[in-house]
């Protein structure tokens, strides 16, 4: 597997790139950094599913849940709040 970022480091509101992930197959979707440093506290990155309709959002990405496993079918992105500290990007490995 293969980790590409999908959304470069900052600390700007901002959406990655969709995350397409196919019937039966798993993504691994997180958050990264350039230093060691930790996410700040309470910030929190939405992961949001494509529907016919609204978007559903079915995770979060945050200091102690750097990472999760998406399955498929779905079409996924990942917002970032505007914050202050460390700049994190968004990365996914889709197998």
């Amino acid at each position: 597997m293969t980790a590409v970022s999908i959304l470069e480091p900052g600390n700007v509101a901002a959406i990655s790139s969709e995350i397409v992930v196919s019937a039966g197959a798993v993504a691994v979707v997180g958050i990264y950094s350039v230093t060691d440093e930790q996410a700040p506290v309470g910030v929190l990155f939405e992961i949001s599913q494509a529907t016919p309709g609204a978007p559903n959002i079915v995770g979060r990405l945050y200091q102690t849940a750097r990472s999760t496993a998406l399955l498929g079918p779905g079409t996924f992105t990942v917002s970032r709040p505007e914050y202050k500290g460390v700049a994190f990007g968004v990365f996914a490995d889709l197998g």
